[in-house]
């Protein structure tokens, strides 16, 4: 399996940034880590393994990207303001740097989905609801869709247009409404089991019914806990199934 590890200088972020690409052809998934910033993180705990079979064939690549969730809502120590402010040049970062980047490993403008699990699935739903006109889809494992589990009672404009729950009831615009309604790899899965929250997958269902847009739920069972077991597992079927 084709494995090449970068660091590519973010102006947005003011430092170098990891991206680690598996594969070598077919569609890009701009992958995000499940809890940390690592982007080694996905091939640390097995997911990359359990996917080789697709990246082998030629059918995926997978590029895992370095995120700020540290540096952000993670953080313990900065202000709320600023971590809203580096939430939002992450944002930048993915859209204007990292895209670009995997655009020219790919060799040139292409199809490209996001995906991730718990925070890093957050991370990925968010980016393709704001931009579906870069992004054709989306894979989400036990994933929240509200930016406010993660700011303790903070909430500013830029947090209103990173929460799904919150931006999406209110979209009208046909342009932006287009797009979305015409994806074909938009799938939410999650666990039923100890720890899982599946009332944030059924809240968002709920929310893309009601816009028309098309999406496809599934709900484990209980012995699929919030764990890393779980995640690798669903994303690997929702890639097998839909890649």
């Amino acid at each position: 399996m084709n494995k090449k590890y970068f660091e590519i200088w973010s102006e947005r972020l003011g430092k170098k940034v990891a991206i680690a690409q598996y594969g070598h052809y077919g569609l890009a998934a701009a992958l995000f880590p499940f809890v940390g910033d690592n982007p080694l993180e996905v091939e640390e705990n097995g997911f990359v393994d359990s996917i080789a079979h697709i990246l082998e064939s030629g059918k995926l690549t997978v590029f895992a990207i370095e995120t700020a969730n540290f540096n952000s809502w993670l953080s313990s120590d900065l202000p709320n303001e600023e971590k809203s402010r580096n939430h939002y040049l992450f944002n930048e970062f993915v859209i204007n740097e990292a895209l670009p980047f995997i655009f020219g490993q790919m060799g040139g403008a292409s199809p490209a989905i996001t995906a991730g699990a718990a925070l890093g699935g957050y991370h990925a739903a968010n980016l393709f609801f704001k931009r579906p006109d870069l992004f054709i889809g989306t894979a989400v494992a036990d994933a929240t869709f509200d930016i406010k589990h993660f700011t303790g009672g903070y909430y500013d404009e830029n947090c209103y247009f990173n929460s799904p729950v919150d931006f999406l009831p209110n979209l009208e615009d046909e342009y932006w409404l287009a797009y979305l309604r015409k994806t074909k790899r938009l799938i939410l899965t999650t666990g039923t089991g100890e720890g899982t929250s599946p009332e944030n997958v059924r809240r968002m269902s709920d929310i893309l019914k009601r816009k028309g847009i098309p999406h496809e739920v599934e709900y484990w069972g209980e012995e699929w806990k919030r764990e890393p077991k779980s995640w690798i597992e669903q994303l690997k079927r929702a890639f097998e199934r839909k890649i």
